[in-house]
């Protein structure tokens, strides 16, 4: 957590999120804190759930989030890329549950070709899904 945490700190321009879920506060807040700091912050999540998530306060916080509505499959990749030069990626879930007790791993490289692929999946991803906004019952 600490070394996802420090990535993410090494932002100067943007960082693009691509998770299953963000149940961790310290993640989420990590986020607005880096938005509020002019960083270009976005995520692209999965939708199917959003109680008991932090996607709300992300909205709250203006960070821009999407999410594929309406389909049957998960989006279930994991990973983050920073000022689209460094990539991080594995199977950790951006959950309390993946920070204190599950086995997960995160890989963190600057390599290019693989910031690349990275970089454009969120791309293809990020015009694909549509901009979640908060309901009412979301609050």
């Amino acid at each position: 957590m600490v070394k996802l945490l420090q990535f993410l700190l090494s932002a100067d321009k943007s960082v693009d999120v691509c998770v299953f879920n963000i149940t961790s506060s310290d993640l989420a807040d990590m986020l607005i804190d880096l938005r509020s700091r002019k960083i270009k912050v976005r995520v692209v999540t999965d939708a199917t759930e959003l109680t008991g998530t932090q996607v709300p306060k992300l909205l709250n916080n203006g960070v821009p989030v999407r999410s594929e509505l309406n389909c049957g499959n998960l989006m279930h990749h994991k990973f983050a890329v920073v000022d689209n030069e460094m990539v991080a990626t594995g199977s950790f879930n951006w959950t309390q549950q993946a920070i204190i007790g599950n086995c997960e791993n995160i890989m963190i490289t600057n390599h290019k070709l693989s910031v690349d692929k990275y970089q454009c999946e969120f791309e293809r991803l990020w015009k694909k899904f549509e901009p979640l906004v908060l309901q009412q019952s979301d609050v």
